[in-house]
């Protein structure tokens, strides 16, 4: 929906297919060029005073937050942060294809596209910090700022160091299969590697899981095949990183472990439970049953459609 009510102008458009998305941008586009239209485009801005301290404040990383935030359909949102780079002469870069480029401060916290008409809004919240975005020619879709520790990016450094851990335990499992360990030291190596086995396995799967998505039906066609079947490893290794938790102290204490395994131990520990939050994030933490998934999104359990993609 566009409004302007000083014109008495304005227009509603819906769609019910992925490629409504592209068929509402290029309308309003346009429409607006149409009706308002741009005598002369306009590629540089007189640079405002303190536009270099707005710059720096609103430089971040940003969230759409249109999205599921309690339901598994949020991950979705994995793939969705973008940047916003500040750049000099009150101009930020956004580095998305299409979507972004430079925009150009013409108004304190507002920036206008090179060229174009599309400008961004930058807004504050009660502590005066830089919180959201809105988008003038998309104005259902607002953008969060997000902090280093939820950016996807730092989610896929946690994932890759987990994937890393887990390979090196496997291998390192293998090669000292003959040596005999006993007490905590024999437990500590069995939690840890039975932990790194069940989390490549969970990634493998899910990996599996999300090769199988067509990305243009996935809102329609969700959970894909196969989820409820991913979702059981993340359970098994929250409960045996809490377990290896438990044996933190116990393998510090025995002497069948030199300094490096323990500290070994406790790095790859930490790694998995930094895993295990990251999981929770992103809701996939619950064991996603037909009944359960029924009971999450309303849909009736005479409805097979989606207990059947389930498995």
């Amino acid at each position: 929906m566009l409004l302007d009510p000083e014109q008495n102008f304005g227009f509603f458009l819906s769609f019910n297919t992925p490629d409504g998305a592209k068929a509402r941008s290029l309308i309003v586009t346009g429409i607006i060029d149409y009706f308002y239209p741009v005598e002369r485009k306009q590629w540089s801005f007189p640079v405002l005073e303190g536009s270099a301290t707005r710059v720096q404040e609103v430089a971040g990383t940003y969230r759409f937050n249109r999205r599921s935030y309690t339901k598994l359909e949020g991950i979705t949102a994995f793939v969705g942060d973008f940047t916003v780079v500040a750049g000099i002469d009150g101009a930020i870069q956004i580095p998305i294809p299409e979507v972004g480029g430079t925009f150009r401060e013409v108004e304190p916290y507002v920036f206008q596209k090179a060229g174009r008409q599309a400008r961004l809004v930058f807004t504050k919240n009660d502590v005066d910090e830089i919180d959201r975005m809105l988008i003038s020619n998309v104005p259902v879709m607002v953008a969060d700022r997000i902090g280093p520790l939820e950016t996807s990016a730092t989610h896929q450094i946690v994932i890759l160091l987990t994937v890393l851990a887990s390979v090196f335990l496997l291998i390192n499992t293998i090669r000292n299969r003959k040596l005999t360990l006993n007490g905590a030291a024999r437990m500590g190596r069995r939690l840890s590697t039975l932990t790194a086995l069940t989390n490549i396995t969970f990634l493998l799967v899910w990996g599996a899981v999300l090769a199988n998505i067509d990305i243009n039906r996935i809102i329609f066609d969700f959970p894909p095949s196969g989820t409820g079947f991913a979702l059981v490893f993340p359970i098994i290794s929250s409960l045996l990183t809490l377990a290896s938790i438990a044996y933190l102290v116990p393998v510090w204490r025995t002497s069948e472990y030199g300094v490096w395994a323990k500290l070994r131990y406790t790095y790859v520990t930490i790694v998995f439970v930094f895993f295990i939050a990251i999981l929770q994030y992103w809701n996939l933490m619950a064991y996603l049953s037909p009944a359960r998934h029924c009971r999450l999104t309303g849909v009736k359990n005479s409805d097979r459609r989606f207990p059947s993609r389930i498995f």
